[in-house]
């Protein structure tokens, strides 16, 4: 389960949601704590978006899709740093 956090979203609050997918139109769906989904755009600034990697556990703003449902540094490409 990738986990991504958010800041200053005006969809959804501030907060680490659940990353459900990254959809063609450019838009984050995620899963809040109580299990509701919520979809927020990702090219309205200004926005800071941090996406846990899958591999290393480092939250960071270069994590990119590794595969259909994995997310690494470098934007899916790797390494993840040491």
């Amino acid at each position: 389960m990738t986990r991504i956090r958010f800041k200053h979203f005006l969809e959804v609050p501030d907060g680490e949601y659940e990353l459900i997918r990254f959809d063609d139109d450019a838009h984050y769906v995620v899963r809040d704590e109580g299990g509701d989904v919520l979809t927020a755009e990702r090219d309205s600034p200004p926005k800071v978006v941090e996406i846990k990697c899958d591999f290393c556990g480092r939250w960071s703003d270069d994590v990119g899709p590794f595969g259909e449902e994995l997310w690494m540094c470098n934007f899916g490409n790797g390494p993840c740093p040491a």
